[in-house]
C-alpha cells in the first residue's frame, strides 16, 4: 500500500510540473508565433521600399511645384513693379496730350495745323496701343460711387445727386490687369449739412493750427 501511495504522490508530482510548465510554453509559442509574423518577406519588403520611394518622390515633386509656382509669381511681381513705375511717370504725358487734343477740337484749330496734329494724334495713339499691350487701362468715374481704393477726390461740391456721387472726372484713372495703377482724381457731392460740418471742421484745424503757431 505504501508502494501505491508512492506512485499516486509521484503521479501528482509531475502533473503539478506540468500545470506549472504550460503557461510558459504557452508564452514561448505565442512569442514564436510573433516574431514569425513580424519576419517580413523579400516581396513585403520590396513593396514596403517602393511605397518609401514614392512617397519621397511625390513630396520632393510638391515641392518643386510649390517652388516653380512661387518663383513664378516673384517675377510676374518684379516685372508688374518695373511696368507700374515706368507708366507712372508716362500717365502725366498722355494726359496732357489728351487735353491738347481737346482744347483744339473746341477752339476748331485742327485745319490750322492740319500736318501737325495728324503727327502728334498719331503718336498719341500708339502710346496708347502700348498701354493695352502692357494690360493698362484707363477707367471712367463719372457718375460712379466714390471709392477710395479707385478714387481720390480733389474737391466736395453740394449738389443734388447722392451724397458721394462723383460728379466730374479731372484726371482719369488707369488699372493694370486688376490692380489700379493710377486712381481717378475725382470731384465728389455732397449735401448741405456733410460740406457745413467739412467745412467747420477745417476751419477749426486751421484755428489750432494758428494758434500752434503762436505759441
Amino acid at each position: 500500500m505504501e508502494e501505491k501511495m508512492a506512485e499516486n504522490h509521484e503521479i501528482n508530482e509531475n502533473k503539478g510540473e506540468e500545470i506549472s510548465k504550460s503557461p510558459e510554453e504557452d508564452v514561448e509559442k505565442e512569442e514564436s508565433t510573433i516574431e514569425e509574423e513580424e519576419i517580413e518577406s523579400p516581396s513585403q519588403q520590396l513593396e514596403k521600399e517602393r511605397d518609401e520611394l514614392l512617397d519621397k518622390y511625390l513630396r520632393a515633386l510638391a515641392n518643386y511645384e510649390n517652388l516653380r509656382k512661387r518663383m513664378q509669381q516673384e517675377k510676374e511681381n518684379i516685372y508688374n513693379f518695373g511696368i507700374a513705375r515706368v507708366f507712372r511717370e508716362v500717365l502725366p504725358v498722355i494726359d496732357d496730350l489728351g487735353r491738347a487734343f481737346d482744347s483744339l477740337e473746341k477752339e476748331d484749330m485742327e485745319n490750322k495745323h492740319d500736318g501737325f496734329i495728324k503727327g502728334v494724334r498719331i503718336i498719341y495713339s500708339k502710346l496708347i496701343n502700348i498701354l493695352k499691350n502692357h494690360l493698362i487701362e484707363p477707367y471712367d468715374s463719372e457718375g460712379e460711387k466714390f471709392d477710395p481704393s479707385r478714387h481720390e477726390a480733389v474737391h466736395v461740391v453740394e449738389s443734388d445727386k447722392e451724397e458721394g456721387t462723383i460728379l466730374e472726372e479731372v484726371e482719369k484713372g488707369y488699372i493694370i490687369k486688376d490692380k489700379v495703377l493710377r486712381p481717378a482724381r475725382v470731384i465728389v457731392a455732397t449735401s448741405r449739412e456733410e460740406l457745413k460740418e467739412t467745412e467747420d471742421s477745417e476751419e477749426k484745424d486751421n484755428k489750432i493750427k494758428e494758434e500752434n503757431k503762436d505759441n
